[in-house]
């Protein structure tokens, strides 16, 4: 373990939203149990704690103001393989990053992995597709457990999902010390009501009452709403609720991808080229990305000065950037773009 007091220019103290904070030390664990006992201390001395990691967020949930940070950086081993019936899912400690991530599951890179269940590296060694952790929160440096804390979302949220989707465990350090593994699919509130028994800790209390509308924002106060699963209190609750120490998180198979560009004639037309593609059943991006006027007269001005940046073409005056993973899906997604006054020839 390390404990310091930052300078006044710390990167301990600072995040991507480059709001500058501070605070009295920082203490980075080596492991679980130091993490744990320093997080008792705190509690019985009255000191705020801030967790950070890899600080790539750009909210300022990891810039401390005032008390002790807490960095997990040094917590970024993957532990092991294990299968449910929904697949192959892979535990790890917090700080492993988005890109080690994908990049070790892609390449099937294992040894010295546990099997979390019975024969589950083996099985997933043998296995002949590819599989990946699909959550793309545009930030690949970001961490496992900070994009659980945050419930990152990003582009692909559109076919996969957020984080929420795809953690069926966490351990969770409480304030206090208490160890607790909360797992999806085993405890669930009676209306807004929580009253259950985890690893011998009885926890029993009420959520907001307000909705949580995940179809305008993923992120953004804690997860609310009637039956909810235990699990989703502590996904998306920024750390408030407890430190997350291990997580079990869902792969899915993996697939090559035809990446385009639909050029629109104008914001009107490429907002109904998306409206029309999000409901055909008959195709499925992994996500779609919508540029408007300003965005495409800023890429012309940048390749006025830089010939290497390919310019868009001049009649067109905004786009939708998509990944396709079924090349068939081509064809009805260039039909739909032509009916809303655009083309993918350009693409």
């Amino acid at each position: 373990m390390q404990r310091f007091s930052p300078d006044p220019d710390s990167p301990y103290t600072i995040d991507e939203c480059k709001i500058r904070g501070n605070a009295d030390f920082v203490f980075i664990p080596d492991d679980e149990e130091e993490l744990r006992s320093e997080l008792v201390r705190c509690n019985d001395e009255g000191i705020p704690v801030t967790i950070n990691a890899m600080r790539t967020g750009l909210c300022g949930g990891g810039v401390p103001e005032g008390g002790e940070v807490i960095s997990l950086e040094r917590m970024d081993r993957m532990i092991g393989i294990g299968q449910c019936e929904r697949g192959f899912f892979v535990r790890t400690q917090p700080c492993v990053t988005v890109r080690k991530l994908r990049d070790t599951i892609l390449m099937k890179h294992i040894d010295g992995f546990a099997d979390v269940t019975p024969g589950a590296c083996d099985a997933f060694r043998n296995d002949k597709r590819k599989f990946f952790y699909p959550v793309d929160p545009t930030e690949m440096d970001g961490s496992i457990g900070g994009n659980i804390a945050t419930n990152a979302s990003g582009p692909r949220t559109f076919k996969y999902g957020p984080t929420r989707n795809w953690v069926i465990s966490i351990k969770l350090i409480l304030t206090d010390g208490r160890v607790l593994r909360v797992d999806r699919g085993k405890h669930f509130a009676e209306g807004r009501h929580f009253s259950a028994d985890v690893d011998g800790i009885h926890l029993e209390f009420d959520m907001p009452s307000y909705d949580f509308n995940t179809s305008v924002k993923n992120a953004g106060g804690l997860y609310s709403k009637e039956g909810m699963d235990l699990i989703d209190v502590f996904i998306g609750s920024e750390g408030i609720l407890g430190v997350i120490a291990e997580a079990d998180v869902l792969l899915t198979e993996w697939h090559p991808l035809i990446s385009n560009i639909a050029f629109m004639p104008d914001d009107a037309s490429a907002l109904s080229l998306i409206k029309d593609v999000r409901h055909d059943s008959m195709v499925s991006p992994e996500f779609l990305e919508y540029f408007d006027c300003a965005s495409i007269d800023l890429v012309r001005r940048s390749y006025s000065c830089d010939p290497n940046i390919p310019a868009p073409p001049k009649e067109r005056c905004s786009a939708v950037f998509f990944d396709l993973a079924d090349e068939s899906c081509y064809d009805t997604i260039s039909k739909i773009a032509e009916k809303n006054g655009g083309s993918l020839n350009n693409s």
